[in-house]
């Protein structure tokens, strides 16, 4: 799949870009969703974890537009992997989201004690169900990733951390290069990529803000659509104005070149980023 065969790519409003809502809530929550889809965000992304799914599914309802004009995905927890527990977590999701189809669900995190086909099970189930439209793994690294496409083929879609500090080449070339949506959280590692000089002065050459030239620079990206998190009204148009910025490639190079390997998510319950074996419970 790519950005031209994205469900909702035919959409004249639609722009590559997804509203993250980890620091949504109540209120605040409802009436950002309502602003930002009214403003033309298409795509809400939220998380069992995140426990705003119920706000989400009322500022929905309140933009007025139509579900099939908005893509939600969610993710399930670390706690919810095992196949019963996974359709659990889907059907909760459906109530607080109050709607009869997810279009996304991601695994929030993969499992090192549950085997990852008992959870890919469930989800597929669902989605043969139509309950679910589309599956996706989270925060896997690449030799997770390549035996889940090497395993499964109902998987479309990863996100993962990548901004001008961190950009994990080698499994987003091999994301793209597999066919996957690839969905970019923490696109401008929590604005200290704004403060780079490079992508400061590209800014001031073509009249935008720094944060605007590094979402153009993801959206220019292969598959790519940047999930950047508001809790500000005002910054939702800006946000989608950057669509519209034109970029050299030159310009493009240079944020390319500028990588010093700085993550910026990490938990406890992570997995080693960057070990060459799987879990044994994946056997």
């Amino acid at each position: 799949m790519d950005c031209d065969n994205f469900p909702l790519a035919k959409d004249p409003q639609y722009i590559p870009l997804a509203l993250g809502t980890s620091r949504l809530q109540g209120k605040q929550c409802i009436a950002l969703i309502d602003r930002a889809i009214n403003t033309g965000y298409r795509i809400i992304d939220t998380a069992r974890s995140y426990k705003n799914e119920t706000d989400i599914g009322l500022g929905v309802l309140s933009s007025g537009i139509e579900r099939n004009r908005i893509f939600i995905s969610t993710k399930i927890h670390l706690t919810e992997m095992e196949y019963q527990f996974a359709l659990g977590a889907v059907g909760k999701s459906l109530t607080a989201l109050h709607t009869d189809y997810i279009d996304l669900v991601f695994i929030h995190w993969p499992s090192v004690n549950i085997p990852l086909r008992e959870t890919i099970s469930a989800l597929v189930e669902l989605k043969q169900q139509k309950v679910i439209r589309h599956i996706g793994v989270s925060n896997f690294p690449l030799v997770y990733l390549r035996y889940a496409l090497n395993n499964f083929s109902d998987i479309s879609f990863i996100q993962i951390e990548h901004h001008p500090f961190f950009k994990e080449k080698q499994l987003f070339d091999y994301a793209v290069n597999n066919g996957l949506m690839i969905m970019s959280y923490r696109p401008t590692a929590m604005g200290q990529a704004s403060l780079h000089s490079d992508i400061v002065n590209i800014a001031s050459k073509v009249n935008a803000t720094p944060h605007q030239v590094i979402l153009k620079w993801q959206m220019s990206k292969l598959n790519n659509i940047p999930v950047c998190g508001i809790t500000n009204k005002k910054h939702l148009q800006a946000n989608l104005d950057a669509y519209r910025l034109s970029l050299s490639k030159s310009d493009l190079q240079v944020i390319d070149n500028i990588d010093n390997k700085a993550r910026t998510m990490d938990r406890d319950y992570a997995p080693d980023w960057y070990t060459q074996s799987l879990p044994k419970a994946w056997d």
